[in-house]
């Protein structure tokens, strides 16, 4: 892409915004893009990068065998295979806490986390009186791979369907209590099916349907070289990240900076 700028004279982060797909375009999978949010991320990144190449440019009128450069490299990436499908069941245990069952892998993702604070959140509850039951397949209902964001898009979508009943009936029987809803006749455990609109095969032409959701990025990178003994020292990093609903800050600095799974965030 910087050679490609290079050679028609145009800016390379410039370059890279002209080229990207705009809204109703499609993709070559034929599939139209409903959200595209590249180009917004590439104005957020401008100010950094206009920055570090001013800075680069006063260093490098020092001479010298050490010169600053400046790079950039873009990235989109999918979330949400089209005809995924993600179950679990959340269920009120005796001391009204809850206990989440979904067979959820936890690779270094952050799941487990994911999955506390979601429903910590959603019935207003201390984390602590939120139970994980999901390394076991005697309780639980296959559900697909952890991999990349899927977790938190599949099945992180799944939990808040089944909050979202057990919100409800709370509601309506006037109880957020394990012995409340026993009395007023409700179930106690609710399950949540997350879908994903689509076909989930290749057709004819051996084109998959996509992903329902995209996220971008830009890193920006800010180096020095030494031309005689071709030392390289990286001075700053900036990564501009269109990440989606933040859930976990903390995971999600870290998977920037070490990671590229983004199981913090919600698409």
């Amino acid at each position: 892409m910087d050679m490609l700028a290079e050679k028609l004279g145009i800016d390379p982060l410039e370059f890279r915004k002209m080229n990207s797909l705009k809204l109703g375009q499609t993709k070559s999978n034929g599939i139209a893009v409903k959200q595209w949010d590249f180009p917004q991320v590439c104005d957020a990144a401008k100010p950094h990068y206009e920055r570090a190449r001013k800075d680069a440019a006063e260093f490098n009128k020092k001479g010298g065998p050490v010169k600053r450069g400046v790079g950039i490299a873009a990235h989109s990436f999918g979330v949400g295979n089209q005809g995924d499908r993600g179950v679990l069941a959340v269920e009120v245990d005796l001391d009204d806490g809850i206990t989440i069952y979904g067979a959820i892998a936890d690779p270094g993702e952050g799941n487990d986390a994911m999955l506390t604070q979601i429903a910590a959140h959603v019935l207003e509850i201390p984390q602590s009186k939120v139970r994980l039951h999901t390394r076991d397949t005697d309780k639980t209902v296959s559900s697909g791979p952890a991999e990349g964001s899927r977790i938190t898009y599949v099945m992180g979508g799944a939990l808040l369907i089944a909050l979202e009943q057990l919100k409800k009936v709370m509601g309506e029987a006037g109880t957020r209590t394990y012995d409340g809803l026993v009395k007023a006749g409700k179930p106690t455990r609710y399950e949540g099916v997350r879908l994903v609109d689509g076909p989930a095969r290749f057709d004819a032409n051996g084109q998959d349907p996509g992903f329902e959701s995209e996220v971008h990025n830009i890193q920006l990178a800010e180096v020095e070289v030494n031309t005689g003994s071709g030392e390289v020292k990286v001075i700053k990093m900036t990564s501009v990240v269109d990440a989606g609903v933040i859930i976990n800050p903390h995971a999600l600095q870290g998977q920037i900076e070490g990671g590229w799974t983004r199981a913090s965030v919600m698409p």
